[in-house]
């Protein structure tokens, strides 16, 4: 049984031969077995009586063990094991009080005498415990260990009797019924651990033939699902074959936009590359003139303004799309510079809607510029007093609207001046920007575009210019 737990690693054997071995030495040591001949003790038999006690109080400690693990009683029943338990913390106490009175006062007779009503005890306690086990255990298997603990208890009352009441002139020794008792007991247990593991066996085969026939539905699944998989691939490849030409179509159409629309960006390109050099040309011109009426302190300003105005410029012109916010920077700093020009001869306010800056809207850098250039050059700077110039840009549904309006002289009146002073002058910022806003529209798809209305008083005299610019949501 040692050699099979050391096989298998299962306690139930374990604590088994634990329980043999301990009736090995107990009716191996017992002096009161006249059919034995003590070769171990035979010196010394006192010490084979001290052991008598302990002995039995150790087999019998592992045979409760025995029991609780063989019937897995933990599971079966919890109850039951947890006094199974404390039966087994009673017998270590009195194992210990036992060795430690013994080797004290060396009186293993009173220990003798003491034992008769511990054993009484110990045999109410097993009839206790065998009532639970015929009650409660339904296992097949059990009726082995219920048969075997009767035999060995009715053995042990029948010896326990015979040597401390009856003391009868028979044949064999009490200690010989006893001895039957524990031969056929673990008859009993050795047939019950077969035959539970031939039940575990054939569980496990049980297991396997379910095994092994859920294995054979599967295989039978997945083949008719092989066929249906194999059909429906068939009918996805056709419907592939029918899509890649659709896409094959589409993406020869796809290439042909995708080549006007990069024709069209290099054009932009171009565009803005003009437009820059002309910006940078009125800005100096600017410069130029205020160095000129030899003002220090509001030339140290303008260059200090000129000088971000052109780092934003340059940084900004890099790119397709700027943000509203950076795009309306340049554009102040630019109207501040203008306003030095011209002795601050006009105002100006800037309005933009919240949601542009906060949502991250992008624009065409400097696409506003070129027309409040226009309206500060040809509408304010020709008035006669204080102008003003609005600019607002507001978040409509599909499109950001900007307005710049300007209270100056109007179209009509600075076309005249022009002819006068430029007569063969064209402003190449408004062409430009023109330009850029018709390649925007075949950039993205979108129809905007710009609206210029003239503005009148009560009396329907000019009185300034407004423009409108729609641009698509970027």
């Amino acid at each position: 049984m040692l050699l099979i737990y050391v096989q298998n690693r299962d306690k139930v054997y374990l604590y088994y031969s634990l329980y043999m071995m301990g009736i090995m030495l107990y009716l191996s040591s017992t002096i009161q077995a006249n059919i034995y001949v003590n070769y171990i003790f035979k010196e010394f038999p006192v010490v084979g009586l001290y052991l008598n006690f302990p002995i039995q109080l150790l087999f019998y400690i592992a045979y409760n063990k025995f029991v609780d693990t063989f019937l897995d009683l933990k599971k079966t029943d919890p109850w039951l094991h947890g006094k199974i338990i404390q039966m087994n913390l009673t017998f270590a106490g009195v194992l210990i009080a036992t060795v430690v009175y013994q080797l004290i006062t060396a009186d293993a007779l009173t220990v003798g005498k003491a034992w008769t009503g511990i054993s009484a005890l110990m045999i109410v306690a097993y009839i206790f415990l065998l009532y639970r086990l015929i009650t409660f255990i339904k296992t097949p298997y059990a009726r082995f260990l219920i048969a075997g603990m009767i035999i060995f208890m009715t053995a042990a009352v029948t010896c326990m009797v015979l040597v401390n009441f009856i003391r009868p002139s028979l044949v064999i020794s009490p200690y010989n019924i006893l001895e039957i008792g524990f031969f056929l007991e673990i008859l009993c247990f050795s047939m019950g651990l077969g035959y539970k593991m031939w039940q575990t066996n054939k569980e496990r085969q049980h297991i396997q033939e379910a095994y092994i026939g859920e294995l054979k539905r599967n295989e039978a699944i997945i083949q008719e699902a092989n066929l249906q998989l194999e059909q429906k691939v068939r009918e996805r490849t056709s419907e592939i074959i029918r899509k890649n030409r659709e896409i094959e179509d589409e993406r020869k159409k796809q290439m042909t936009s995708d080549y006007e629309r990069r024709l069209a960006m290099a054009e932009m390109s171009a565009l803005r590359a003009q437009m820059n050099p002309h910006f940078m040309f009125n800005t100096m011109n600017t410069l130029e003139a205020f160095i000129l009426e030899k003002q220090e302190k509001e030339a140290s300003r303008f260059l200090n303004k000129f000088s971000k105005l052109l780092r934003l410029v340059l940084e900004n012109s890099r790119q397709l799309l700027v943000s509203v916010e950076k795009d309306m920077k340049a554009l102040e700093l630019y109207i501040q510079l203008e306003q030095i020009r011209y002795d601050k001869r006009f105002s100006y306010s800037i309005k933009t809607d919240p949601r542009l800056v906060e949502e991250a809207y992008s624009i065409p850098p400097l696409i506003i510029q070129p027309f409040v250039e226009n309206a500060i050059v040809h509408g304010l700077f020709n008035k006669s007093g204080q102008g003003n110039l609005e600019i607002e840009l507001q978040l409509l549904d599909d499109k950001i609207y900007c307005r710049v309006q300007d209270d100056g002289i109007g179209r009509e009146m600075a076309q005249e001046i022009r002819k006068k002073n430029k007569p063969h002058h064209q402003s190449l910022g408004l062409k430009v920007t023109g330009e850029r806003i018709e390649i925007l529209n075949q950039i993205h798809q979108v129809n905007v575009g710009t609206r210029t209305i003239d503005l009148v008083d009560s009396e329907g005299t000019p009185a300034g210019t407004k423009v409108e610019i729609y641009l698509p949501l970027l």
